[in-house]
């Protein structure tokens, strides 16, 4: 029998601090294959520490620089 796993999609602003304790939690967390976070902008530091984690294990990182959203429609 499959194993289905889960997607969790995380939107931020200004949000380093909450953000670290959540991906912690999350990536503990079994059954979740892939971590989504939408940064909008944030000015706090989120997007330099997420630059830090992108690619790794399962996490996605969509900021308001990325083209990804605007060819879906969805401009940030």
């Amino acid at each position: 029998m499959e194993t289905l796993g889960a997607t969790v999609v995380i939107t931020a602003y200004n949000q380093k601090q909450n953000l670290a304790l959540c991906l912690e939690w999350l990536q503990g967390v079994s059954g979740i294959t892939d971590i989504i976070i939408v940064d909008n902008g944030s000015t706090d530091g989120t997007p330099e520490m997420l630059a830090k984690i992108r690619g790794g294990g399962g996490i996605f990182i969509l900021t308001k620089d990325s083209k990804v959203m605007e060819r879906f429609g969805m401009p940030l």
